[in-house]
């Protein structure tokens, strides 16, 4: 056993790959959230859903149900008036 994979053992998951797979869905996760915050969305295909256009991790559009209600405004904050 490899000093890594006794840590990992230690932090409670299985093995290194388990450790270094939830990390890297953490740092994806954060920045997602931080491309969000600067005003980028994304437009990806999800299995259930079909298409949809997602900022900071929320829906605001998709091929099956539309456009969807969200707390903060899509309005440029700057140059907008």
């Amino acid at each position: 056993m490899t000093y890594e994979e006794f840590t990992a053992r230690a932090d409670g998951f299985v093995n290194a790959d388990e450790r270094q797979r939830e990390h890297d869905l953490r740092m994806a996760d954060e920045l997602t959230h931080l491309i969000g915050q600067l005003g980028v969305g994304e437009l990806m295909p999800y299995e259930k859903i079909g298409w949809a256009l997602m900022r900071s991790g929320m829906r605001l559009w998709s091929e099956q149900d539309g456009v969807t209600r969200v707390p903060f405004q899509l309005r440029p904050r700057i140059g907008s008036r």
